[in-house]
């Protein structure tokens, strides 16, 4: 992004020679008066969100002091502000400025309207970790709508389609970074497979690293439970296997991208297309820090990408992840995944159960306990 300061006669014409070099886009950040050899001078600070390697217009011209002087003699001073190269540092700073806009946007903001239930319930969402900018949309719902509930704002920005039935789709390609908890989850889905359809021929696929510690779980799991297990290193190893009727399922596990890839890359790599018999399932963990967060959703969320599970719920404090990386994808949650175990990470829950863990800390029912209490009733 670039940052300039520009000093001028009067605001109307600093305002002015902002509008024609940044455009409408740019942002004031700051609107003071000054003194400079004797006389009030208008200093206005502004932004725009675009890379600061970017060259400056033709039309300044450089001025023995180092600052430049327009055409109308609005001097424009070399901004304070520290300008970055890297993609990365400019988009850092664009997102504390826009923080910091946030802030004061909630300041202002009347939060006196609404009813005590719902200021409490938004303080506490803030407190969870969940994005301003989601809260001061939910203000907005909730004040346009008295009647709306807390819970009705935000099934809104927070989809789920539970996975309770995983038979719907043969393949089943789990994505993320590394101890993000894709082989659990392999192995959790197997398992919701083999109990759903006992009969069911299901093959375990390793496209990771050979000498991992995934490779070694997925092949003992696979011997002791009577399932296939193959090791791809190709795309025509991939499609070998995907292409062998034999097989009802196929649960893929995928390696961590390297430094500066992309999940595109990765599947086109192996030869997988999203398609309506092939689940693409992101497996993320609320332990990730915001910019962590960021990071890993720019990298490994494709236009393929299904939905997402979450993993290790239990050792997470807040869930406040969950809410922002929701909204930010429009992805559905797939599945709630918690414990050290296999056979007990909950895969089966409904929006309720979200909520729960997100107000309460509760985590849902393992599977098993959901079965008793349904034959109990």
């Amino acid at each position: 992004m670039r940052v300039k300061t520009y000093r001028g006669k009067s605001a109307a014409a600093v305002l002015a020679q902002i509008k024609k070099e940044l455009g409408n886009d740019a942002i004031i950040l700051s609107n003071k008066s000054v003194r400079e050899d004797g006389r009030s001078v208008c200093e206005i600070m502004a932004a725009i969100e675009i890379p600061a390697k970017e060259s400056t217009p033709e039309t300044a011209q450089e001025t023995p002091s180092g600052s430049r002087r327009q055409k109308d003699d609005t001097v424009v001073q070399p901004s304070s502000a520290p300008h970055f190269e890297g993609e990365n540092d400019w988009r850092r700073e664009w997102a504390q400025i826009k923080g910091m806009l946030l802030g004061l946007a909630g300041q202002k903001a009347d939060f006196t309207s609404l009813t005590p239930r719902q200021r409490q319930a938004l303080d506490y969402l803030e407190s969870e970790g969940v994005d301003m900018r989601i809260i001061m949309s939910m203000f907005s719902c909730l004040r346009a709508d008295p009647g709306m509930s807390v819970l009705d704002a935000l099934g809104s920005l927070v989809p789920t389609r539970p996975m309770t039935d995983a038979t719907s789709r043969r393949i089943h390609v789990l994505t993320g970074p590394s101890g993000s908890g894709k082989t659990t989850c392999i192995l959790s889905l197997a398992l919701n497979i083999r109990r759903a359809d006992p009969g069911a021929k299901i093959c375990l696929i390793n496209a990771d690293d050979p000498n991992g510690k995934g490779r070694l779980i997925l092949k003992h799991y696979a011997e002791l439970s009577g399932v296939a297990y193959r090791d791809v290193f190709c795309a025509d190893d991939l499609k070998n296997i995907t292409a062998n009727t034999r097989y009802d399922f196929i649960l893929i596990d995928t390696p961590a991208l390297p430094k500066g890839s992309k999940v595109d890359e990765l599947l086109d790599n192996f030869g997988i297309r999203g398609t309506r018999d092939t689940a693409i399932h992101l497996t993320l963990s609320p332990l990730y820090a915001p910019a962590q967060c960021s990071h890993y959703l720019e990298n490994y969320c494709s236009s393929m990408t299904t939905d997402i599970m979450w993993t290790k719920l239990d050792e997470a404090c807040s869930f406040g992840t969950l809410v922002n990386v929701g909204e930010a994808t429009g992805l559905p949650i797939a599945t709630l995944s918690y414990g050290p175990g296999v056979r007990e990470t909950a895969t089966q829950f409904t929006a309720m159960d979200i909520w729960k863990m997100l107000f309460k800390h509760e985590m849902p029912a393992a599977p098993s306990v959901r079965r008793t209490a349904k034959a109990a009733a």
